[in-house]
C-alpha cells in the first residue's frame, strides 16, 4: 500500500481514516478509488478492480493506548476478636 498515492484518482480527495476504497489497474498502474466514485465511468476506465481496503491512521497503533486500572485492595482491619 506504501506505493500507491494516497488520494483518489478520481476525485483527488483524500479518504477519511476508517473509508473503504478501491484498488482499479490497468496496463499502466493501481490506483487508488474512493467509495464515492466508484460508480463514475471515469474510475471504471482506469481499469478492473484489484482489491478492497479500508483507509489507516498514520499513527498506527500509536496513537490509541489501552490504561489497565490498578486493582484496588480492601483495607485490612483488626480482628474483633481479642483474647
Amino acid at each position: 500500500m506504501e506505493d500507491l498515492e494516497q488520494h483518489c484518482a478520481v476525485c483527488a480527495r483524500t479518504p477519511l481514516v476508517g473509508e473503504g476504497f478501491t484498488v482499479v489497474g490497468g496496463r499502466r498502474r493501481e490506483e487508488l478509488v474512493c467509495d464515492l466514485c466508484l460508480a463514475k465511468p471515469s474510475a471504471a476506465a482506469l481499469g478492473e478492480q484489484l482489491r478492497r481496503g479500508r483507509m489507516k491512521s498514520a499513527a498506527g497503533a500509536a496513537n490509541v493506548q489501552r490504561i489497565y486500572p490498578k486493582p484496588v485492595k480492601a483495607p485490612v482491619r483488626a480482628s474483633s476478636f481479642s483474647r
